[in-house]
């Protein structure tokens, strides 16, 4: 069983197209995403395409976010909104602005702030 589990994940490891690592439909797929807009004064939002993986069910999804620094206190990050087979949109924030300021894109510039995301087709 283990070597079965190593094997999946070399798979995965190693096939990427685009920016999307895909093994199979019946699998997941994962990649992860930089490209941060404003969202109002307080916090930023991505919008992810999967159009890409012809998906005919909207999708399972689970988020994390990577940084260098300022990002273990945003909120936000587990909450997936307008999902549908072509994508799905994040919006983090600080939980309190008034003690950390606004979560603006010059925060998440700064401090590399990175979507990663896991993709469960259901058949």
């Amino acid at each position: 069983m283990i070597i079965k589990a190593s094997v999946a994940l070399f798979c995965l490891l190693t096939l990427v197209a685009s920016d999307i690592l895909y093994t199979s439909p019946r699998l997941f797929a994962s990649g992860e995403a930089a490209n941060w807009s404003q969202f109002f004064g307080n916090g930023i939002f991505q919008r992810i395409d999967l159009s890409s993986l012809n998906l005919k069910k909207t999708p399972g999804i689970s988020t994390s976010l990577e940084c260098i620094g300022g990002c273990w206190t945003v909120t936000g990050v587990t909450s997936h909104h307008d999902v549908s087979p072509q994508g799905f949109t994040v919006y983090i924030r600080y939980p309190s602005p008034g003690d950390q300021g606004d979560l603006t894109l010059a925060v998440a510039i700064e401090y590399k702030f990175v979507l990663k995301y896991l993709i469960f087709p259901k058949e």
